[in-house]
């Protein structure tokens, strides 16, 4: 989806170097669980079309994440779960869901998390932890680099610094209570 309601990004397509399309969607937010559901209708057609090798998909239970991986398993091509999902801020922890999300994960032929507690999470899935590459959350770094480097060729740059201590953390991210932040 290129959007959801519990997130506020911007997605410039256009800076995309790769093959990509955009199928219609109805989504819908289900706040008690922290958990977008995407309805997408077109992604088995556009499937088809691309005729990908590898398909991946960023989450377990929607129906173009299922629909994905099925596609992908009937086409012999590779699935990868790219997941930043961790036990901390997974909503769904036990039932019917939970049993979809573990299959999903088993099913899977490779994946791609977000950081180590990602990985953890993964793996008490059901992922094979010889599968599963760690990676980390990033941001658009250039952008952060040139708003930086503005602010410190400001005339006041200097004076503004003094008043904060020598060592500033940046935080980029969701400031809610299950982010620990």
């Amino acid at each position: 989806s290129v959007r959801e309601a519990n997130r506020q990004w911007e997605i410039e397509m256009e800076r995309c170097e790769f093959k990509h399309c955009t199928v219609a969607s109805k989504d819908f937010y289900v706040r008690s669980l922290d958990w977008g559901l995407h309805f997408n209708w077109g992604v088995k057609s556009a499937l088809e079309d691309l005729r990908p090798d590898v398909v991946a998909g960023t989450g377990y239970v929607s129906p173009a994440y299922l629909t994905g991986q099925k596609w992908a398993k009937r086409n012999e091509a590779g699935y990868v779960l790219w997941s930043g999902s961790t036990a901390a801020t997974s909503r769904i922890g036990k039932g019917p869901l939970k049993w979809m999300k573990k299959r999903f994960v088993r099913n899977c032929d490779a994946y791609l998390s977000y950081g180590t507690d990602a990985t953890k999470q993964l793996v008490a899935l059901g992922a094979d932890p010889d599968r599963v590459v760690t990676g980390c959350n990033t941001v658009d770094i250039e952008e952060f680099g040139r708003m930086a480097e503005e602010a410190r060729s400001r005339p006041d740059f200097g004076e503004w610094r003094e008043r904060y201590p020598e060592h500033l953390i940046l935080f980029i991210g969701q400031m809610i209570e299950r982010k620990g932040v």
